[in-house]
């Protein structure tokens, strides 16, 4: 009997520390309102915050303001980003970019101009002024010298690989170009097999150059490979045919230009940038052809 009336008193005792606690809440709840709202609001905003953490979201340049698709895009043709000596090898000095430069580039560019890729320019997302940056040939510096620059200001970029040259001296091995297509920056796009003159070869020979080379860098990244540059911008209409019977969506040129969704997607110009060019020389060349794209001048592009 003595351990039952101590047994019926601890559930009595811990029965009222459990009533006192809910009026406490109840109590602090009902005087204290902005407790409510302070929990109504993080409860709001939990998903919101895990929705950031998981998406990419771009937030430099004029955050997408006027999105058309008629607007156009510059699309920057680059080759090495590195260190030349121009006395040494001059004809090197003019496809490179130096880090320092490249790095100052991006970061005028991302605070000025929208930085956007591919996917954006064909389904028609076009903010004003916008920026599509490509690089040729697939050489080893992009992951050593570009893809952290390119991480740090969240700038996406599309690279054309050589696919002959995949793991020689010099350019990109296959596992690079695989973790570089895991990103969400990185698109990956063919410059053929072995960086012919597409518009004197045969037909046949097309075939192979484009069929390839996409075949290998789709068994290398998983993915499907959408985008070409034409190597030294040489292209016939074959060569269109070709790339439409194998659905690829855009080829870019080395013509001089802004493109434009609404011409053809097979031949984009773009704006080459060259060692020689200081930034004031890329702010003043972009300035001319945005400015003459306005009044309707050659720098709409053809």
């Amino acid at each position: 009997m003595k351990d039952e009336n101590i047994l019926q008193g601890c559930v009595i005792f811990f029965s009222g520390i459990l009533s006192c606690s809910i009026l406490l809440i109840i109590f602090l709840i009902w005087f204290n309102p902005q407790y409510v709202k302070n929990t109504a609001q993080k409860a709001r905003e939990a998903p919101v915050e895990i929705l950031k953490q998981l998406t990419f979201v771009r937030e430099r340049g004029n955050n997408f303001q006027n999105i058309n698709e008629k607007n156009p895009a510059a699309i920057l043709m680059y080759h090495y980003v590195r260190n030349v000596d121009k006395n040494i090898d001059p004809t090197g000095f003019s496809l490179s970019v130096s880090p320092t430069d490249f790095r100052a580039q991006i970061d005028y560019l991302s605070q000025n101009y929208n930085i956007i890729d591919f996917g954006d320019f064909t389904r028609g997302n076009i903010p004003d002024r916008a920026v599509i940056l490509t690089f040729d040939d697939g050489y080893q510096d992009f992951y050593d010298n570009v893809l952290p620059v390119l991480r740090e200001y969240k700038a996406p970029a599309t690279i054309y690989i050589i696919t002959e040259k995949i793991g020689q001296s010099g350019y990109l091995s296959a596992r690079e170009i695989l973790l570089l297509s895991k990103t969400n920056l990185i698109t990956i796009g063919s410059h053929t097999v072995s960086h012919p003159n597409l518009s004197t070869a045969n037909i046949s020979n097309q075939i192979r150059e484009i069929s390839e080379s996409r075949k290998t860098l789709e068994k290398i990244t998983g993915q499907k490979i959408e985008n070409v540059s034409f190597p030294s911008g040489k292209y016939n209409d074959e060569t269109w045919q070709i790339l439409k019977t194998y659905r690829f969506k855009t080829a870019v040129t080395i013509q001089e230009g802004l493109a434009y969704k609404t011409k053809n997607l097979f031949e984009l110009p773009r704006v080459r940038v060259s060692g020689s060019m200081s930034l004031d020389g890329l702010k003043q060349k972009l300035d001319d052809f945005f400015q003459n794209s306005q009044t309707g001048g050659s720098g709409a592009g053809v």
